[in-house]
Formats: structure tokens, C-alpha cells, sequence
């Protein structure tokens, strides 16, 4: 007779005046794989949900400009005191790690003989090339050229055929307080090397 009094009690009432019958939870099963005759746990889709990736972040690598590669080049430079011209050559040039650039060559004008010079090449803070070197004088004292590097010539067609046109600007300083003082004068750029086959 309960019985009879729950069926007509939950067609009545609705389902929910009936006795709820409690539900046991559900489980994952663990599922099983054989590979080469031995049986394994399987990766299950609930696993490689909660397992996250790592973030890797990477360190940034500072931006290094080069400066421009001068090897070969050589400049005129006419004093503004009215000193005989003076003649650079830059022979060898070698980068460094932070952009910059060392270099050797020669410094002529002053006396019969060039005078062998060591320099560097490199970016003041506000982003012009600075170009600085020194070599012994006659009277076993240090002179010093400190100036400034200007590309004057951009054009495509020179630029990949004579790597460019430059003008350095600048002031010498001698221990001997002579000198040529200030100088100023424009690049010549080495020839391009032709290979001719006879």
C-alpha cells in the first residue's frame, strides 16, 4: 500500500515531493595501454588538463649598431687656421663587442714622414659617430684628434659601389702646443676591388 500512496503522492505533487534516491559519485577509471607486452597507466584527458606549461621569459639582447666600417678610407682635411692640409688613412679597422670599432693608419702633413696612429670609432650619447685617435710627434709627446663623423652621401648606387661619402670634423691637440687646430674635410672611399680573369 506505500507504494500504492508514493506513485499517486508523485503524480500529484510532481517529482519533487518524491524521495530522492541518493546517487553515488562517479569515478574516473583509470584506463590501461599495453605497449611492448607491458600494461601501462594511459595519460588521461583530466591529467594533461591540470598540467600547466611553463612561462619562459626570455632576456632581451641590447640592440648593438655598428659603426661604419672606414677600412681603407682615407680624408683631407684642411685646417681653418690656415696650417698645411693633413691626410688619414685608415688601414685596418676591427669591431668591438659594444659596436664600436679600433683602428690603425697613418697621419701625414706635418713633416716629411707619416706617423703611425691608433683610434676608435663610436656613438656619443646622442648618436653621432665619434671618430678618435693619437700618435707620437717629433718631440716624443702625444697630439690627439678628437672629431666628428658625418655620412653626407646616401645615395643606393654609391653606396653600394663606394660604400658611401663621409665628412670628419674636428680639432687636434698637441702636447707641443702647435698643430694644425682645427680641420675639417670629406672621405675618399677605397675602389671596389674587380677580379679580371685572363
Amino acid at each position: 500500500m506505500s507504494n500504492l500512496f508514493r506513485t499517486i503522492a508523485a503524480a500529484i505533487f510532481g517529482p519533487a515531493r518524491t524521495r530522492k534516491v541518493p546517487q553515488s559519485p562517479r569515478r574516473v577509471h583509470l584506463g590501461l595501454e599495453v605497449l611492448e607486452g607491458r600494461t601501462l597507466p594511459s595519460v588521461s584527458p583530466i591529467l594533461s588538463v591540470a598540467v600547466q606549461t611553463p612561462i619562459v621569459q626570455m632576456a632581451h639582447q641590447p640592440v648593438v649598431v655598428d659603426v661604419p666600417n672606414l677600412q681603407g678610407y682615407s680624408f683631407h682635411l684642411i685646417s681653418s687656421n690656415g696650417k698645411p692640409a693633413h691626410d688619414l688613412v685608415i688601414q685596418r679597422e676591427t669591431y668591438n663587442v659594444d659596436g664600436s670599432a679600433s683602428f690603425t693608419g697613418t697621419w701625414s702633413g706635418d713633416g716629411p714622414n707619416s706617423k703611425a696612429i691608433n683610434g676608435t670609432l663610436k656613438f656619443d650619447a646622442n648618436g653621432n659617430i665619434v671618430l678618435s685617435f693619437s700618435w707620437t710627434n717629433g718631440s716624443g709627446g702625444q697630439n690627439n684628434f678628437s672629431g666628428t663623423l658625418t655620412r653626407v652621401n646616401t645615395s643606393p648606387i654609391t653606396a653600394s659601389a663606394y660604400s658611401g661619402r663621409y665628412y670628419l670634423e674636428g680639432d687636434v691637440m698637441s702636447s707641443t702646443g702647435g698643430g694644425p687646430g682645427h680641420i675639417s674635410g670629406y672621405s675618399q672611399a677605397p675602389l671596389p676591388l674587380v677580379k679580371a680573369n685572363f
